[in-house]
């Protein structure tokens, strides 16, 4: 779990992350808050998403009703997660463009695009 410590009156992150079970829980929380710790959860999904298939899109999209930061987070990890216009993990969009960030946009998108599995 990520701690904060003081450093000279400045308050600073320790580079942990949390664990997927951890950042879950804190990012489906029924308030959506914008703390350091849900930045933080966000950017822990990101860190596993590629590979970590307990980080479900539902998470993703669950970062999309932040806003800022963490739905540009949550976008990374859709694109990483589905390789949508070709993105990944590239230094950014392309010149000119932005990452999708509205959580419409990626349900139509993963409707059209992606198969459910069989259940």
């Amino acid at each position: 779990m990520a701690q904060l410590f003081s450093l000279g009156g400045f308050e600073r992150m320790d580079t942990k992350y949390y664990t997927v079970a951890e950042a879950q829980r804190i990012l489906h929380a029924p308030k959506i808050e914008h703390t350091a710790t849900t930045v933080i959860a966000a950017h822990s999904l990101m860190q596993v998403c590629e590979h970590d298939i307990t980080v479900t899109i539902d998470d993703m999209l669950r970062c999309l009703d932040y806003g800022g930061t963490i739905a540009t987070v949550g976008a990374r990890c859709l694109y990483v997660r589905t390789g949508r216009d070709g993105h990944g993990w590239t230094s950014g969009p392309p010149k000119g463009k932005t990452y999708v960030t509205d959580r419409a946009d990626w349900e139509r998108y993963l409707h059209e695009h992606c198969q459910k599995p069989a259940a």
